[in-house]
Formats: C-alpha cells, sequence, structure tokens
C-alpha cells in the first residue's frame, strides 16, 4: 500500500504499490520487499514506463536471499514528474536522499540497466564506501554512449512529446508500447494491467527527455574521474546488435569497449548471453544464479 504520510493528488498514482517519499516537494515512489544481509538497489534504464515491474522477472526469484529496493525516478513509474534537473549529479543525489529516507543501510550493491550505468558510475566514483558492488544488467558505458545515435522513433517522440508535455497515451498505443518490453508478457494478468495504465501516464515524460538531452554533459561528468578500481563488478552483456546499428559498428567492437571499461576495476567477472537489451527479462534465472554466486564470493573474502 502506498504510504498515507503524504497527500495523493493524482488519482493515477492512487494505484502504487510501493512507498511515496517527499524531496524537494516531489512525491518519488519506490518498492521494498524480500530479506537478506545485503541489499540490492535497482536503477532503471532509460525511459522505462515502470522500474518496478520491468524488473520483476529478475528481482522475484531473489527476494529470498536479497533486500530489494527498486528506486523509481522522477517521471518515471509512480513518480511525480519533477521540474529539477536532470544531471548525473541531481539523479544520483535523489537515489541517495532516497534511500536514506527510506532508512536502507549502506552499503548498496546497485543493479544498473542500461543508462543508469552512468548513474552508478558516477556513484560509485564520489560516494565508494556507500557502494558494496556494482551488478551490470547490459548497462551503458562512456566509450559506447558518446558512439551511439538516438533512434529515429525516439528523436520524434521526443520532439512530439516536449510540445504536448506529459500527455496521456491511448490504451490501444500503450498495449503496442508493450510489445517492446519483453518483461510485460512474463508478468500476472493483474500486475499487466496495472503496467498498462503506468504505460498511458509515463511514456517519454519531460524527465525522460530531459536526460537524454543532458547525455553529452553526463558522459563528460563520469569520465572526469576515474573508475572506482576496488569496487566488484558483475558485468552481463547482451547480444549487443542492437546498440551496433545504433552505433554503426559491429558487436564485436562494442564488446571490446566493454572489456576495455571491465578492466579498470579490481575484481570482476564478465557474463555474456545471447539475448537483446532487456537481458533481465530473457535470462532472469541465470543472472539471479550468477548474482547469489558473485555476492557469496565477495562476502566470503570480506
Amino acid at each position: 500500500m502506498a504510504s498515507k504520510k503524504y497527500k495523493i493528488d493524482n488519482v493515477f498514482q492512487k494505484g502504487a504499490f510501493g512507498e511515496f517519499i517527499d524531496i524537494d516537494g516531489d512525491k518519488y515512489h519506490a518498492y521494498i520487499t524480500g530479506q537478506g544481509k545485503d541489499t540490492l538497489v535497482f536503477l532503471a534504464g532509460e525511459g522505462v514506463p515502470s522500474p518496478i515491474l520491468d524488473f520483476k522477472p529478475l528481482w522475484l526469484l531473489q527476494k529470498d536471499e536479497f533486500r530489494i529496493v527498486i528506486l523509481e525516478k522522477a517521471g518515471y513509474g509512480f513518480s511525480d514528474v519533477t521540474n529539477k534537473s536532470r544531471d548525473i549529479a541531481t539523479l544520483v543525489s535523489d537515489n541517495r536522499t532516497l534511500l536514506k529516507k527510506l532508512n536502507i543501510k549502506q552499503p548498496y550493491i546497485l543493479v544498473s540497466h542500461s543508462l543508469s550505468g552512468l548513474e552508478a558510475i558516477y556513484w560509485a566514483q564520489n560516494f565508494t564506501n556507500e557502494i558494496k558492488a556494482i551488478i551490470s544488467l547490459d548497462m551503458s558505458i562512456p566509450s559506447i554512449l558518446k558512439i551511439t545515435k538516438i533512434p529515429s522513433q525516439t528523436k520524434l517522440a521526443m520532439f512530439l512529446f516536449s510540445i504536448f508535455k506529459n500527455t496521456d497515451i491511448t490504451n490501444k498505443r500503450a498495449f503496442k508500447l508493450t510489445k517492446k518490453l519483453p518483461s510485460f508478457s512474463l508478468l500476472n494478468d493483474e500486475d499487466k494491467s496495472i503496467y498498462l495504465n503506468i504505460i498511458k501516464h509515463r511514456f517519454m515524460t519531460v524527465n525522460m527527455i530531459n536526460e537524454i538531452k543532458l547525455l553529452n554533459e553526463n558522459i563528460k561528468t563520469t569520465e572526469k574521474n576515474s573508475y572506482p578500481k576496488n569496487v566488484p563488478l558483475l558485468f552481463f552483456s547482451s547480444d549487443l546488435i542492437d546498440t551496433a546499428k545504433n552505433a554503426n559498428t559491429t558487436p564485436k567492437k562494442l564488446l571490446q569497449l566493454q572489456k576495455d571499461f571491465i578492466a579498470d576495476f579490481s575484481y570482476t567477472k564478465h557474463i555474456q548471453l545471447s539475448c537483446n537489451h532487456f537481458i533481465h527479462a530473457y535470462e532472469s534465472s541465470k543472472i539471479a544464479y550468477e548474482i547469489k554466486n558473485f555476492i557469496n564470493y565477495i562476502n566470503f573474502f570480506q
């Protein structure tokens, strides 16, 4: 149930199933479940309408072993759309404030998908003691982002929704978009209904658009500092086919860029998967198994 501490003004938000936390007058939504010594903090990729439900095929397999926290950034899921900047420092500040107000103890294991890789990198660079490890769900890294073009469909959506700010979309359009969200087909009927409603209200919000607009600036910010060598890194890669198309290169060359990035960390494990970018939907069982073994190994030597 949603927290009663804050007044819910948006009818859409009354369907929330996590907790609302106030940050600078905006309501941020987060979901906590599971139990265990270690806490996995999930960070969603760019434009994912419902981080909580998108990650569910994976965290559902992990909640008996770990404490699970899924954060929904401004403009995502049930969180408010905000006027705040989407620069990387603000994004990470919001995440850290959320965890503090939720009384989630450090250190955290960041589970990062796609563009939130920049958040994980910046977080570990600047607040290293807060991070126990980083788990990459095919997370984006600066060297690849710099050569990857924004798809034309995304540019068109950005243009239209920058004019009609935060406009809701139809049920028909929302259902069509589920075809691009592999986790949707793995959910039960109740969750599918909730996800469809979220998509209607959280497709290409102003906050999502502004994250893309500030992408180059955020890349430069993460490149100013060295990578946190002492933070363990478990890096899952997709087949990289779609990314290679947008970067006008080959999966092999992108894989080498990932390997070069990983080499900067002192303890790593790299696992390549034969599926597309939403690896947490396609390979949830394997990923859950490997995460458990990786964290057990870390705990053994700490």
